[in-house]
């Protein structure tokens, strides 16, 4: 009785959570709309350079590549080669699509990594790790941004947001390199062998994970180093993205909006961030002289990359070679 009433409740709890990021999607739809103008928007659109479009595209493959390296770092285990990490990464696109967050492709991204590792903790650890590190790089870019670029902002509660967000990750990032953290945590997890409940047993081998990695601060700094490369990759493709609208975008502006955008974009608001991502974009490029009209173009091919092209790339390499991507391994890497 009490697990049928806490799956009801599960239940409920979920159908109220997709109503309400449905009814956000919704008004984020109505206020994009209201905000165009249709007949701008067919100019702009009769002008684009589609051909500029190739070179995102590259870029994003080349960010899968990046990522997949910045992966190895955590595993720290060359046995898995790159390719194959790279697989995993695009593969994990695919699956962002089609699960209810983009934590969908972390997911897939642990579970076919986790054959090569010896305890789950391992490849556990290193995605959530690759998500916490691109997050604190974010912040980076955005102290750039502020530090260059601060006189564009024109709302004083931005300001606030970039700033403190800025703040935290400077400060996270001086905390792990200090390695204060990981000695708090070893203080923690050398009970081990005294616990009894799998589940806190899993937890504790995470830490201890978590700790191994961190205490290593070449680790540390060189993957925090490929975190910022990554940002600074994504900075690049929105460039590219102006220049399909003859648009030459400032770098040192998109260092301040480019993070602002991917923060918005993150919050679980609406289904796979539509509309908020939109939105973010045309409000925050408006900063930079974009009329609404371009500054939902750009959002809309970013999302046709990001999100159509490179994660269909995935999804073609996942069925055509899922059976057999490992066969492909020399005989000392492959999965027993």
């Amino acid at each position: 009785m009490c697990v049928s009433l806490s799956m009801a409740k599960n239940t409920q709890r979920s159908r109220f959570i997709h109503g309400l990021q449905t009814f956000v999607l919704l008004i984020l739809i109505a206020w994009l709309l209201s905000s165009l103008n249709f007949r701008e928007l067919g100019k702009v659109l009769s002008d684009i350079n589609i051909s500029w479009l190739a070179v995102p595209i590259l870029l994003h493959l080349g960010a899968v590549w990046l990522n997949a390296y910045r992966w190895m770092a955590l595993l720290r285990d060359n046995s898995i080669p790159l390719w194959r990490l790279a697989y995993s990464q695009i593969v994990g696109q695919f699956f962002n699509v089609f699960l209810p967050s983009d934590m969908g492709g972390d997911v897939y991204k642990m579970h076919d990594i986790h054959k090569f590792c010896k305890s789950g903790s391992k490849s556990v650890v290193s995605v959530l790790l690759t998500r916490v590190f691109g997050f604190l790089a974010m912040g980076v870019i955005l102290t750039m941004g502020l530090i260059v670029s601060h006189h564009i902002i024109r709302s004083q509660s931005v300001f606030w947001v970039a700033l403190i967000y800025s703040g935290f990750s400077i400060t996270a990032i001086i905390v792990l390199i200090e390695r204060r953290l990981p000695a708090l945590l070893s203080e923690k997890t050398d009970f081990k062998d005294k616990i009894k409940n799998k589940y806190v047993l899993k937890l504790v081998s995470m830490l201890d994970e978590f700790n191994q990695i961190m205490i290593n601060r070449k680790i540390v700094l060189f993957t925090l180093f490929l975190g910022v490369m990554f940002q600074a990759l994504l900075i690049v493709i929105i460039f590219f993205y102006g220049l399909t609208l003859d648009v030459t975008l400032s770098f040192g502006s998109l260092f301040l909006v480019a993070p602002l955008i991917m923060l918005i974009s993150a919050l679980p608001l609406s289904i796979n961030s539509l509309g908020l991502r939109e939105g973010a974009f045309v409000y925050f490029l408006n900063w930079l002289g974009l009329t609404n009209e371009q500054g939902i173009i750009i959002a809309l091919l970013s999302r046709s990359v990001s999100g159509i092209i490179i994660p269909l790339l995935g999804g073609m390499l996942f069925i055509l070679f899922r059976r057999h991507i490992d066969k492909l391994l020399p005989a000392n890497q492959k999965v027993s």
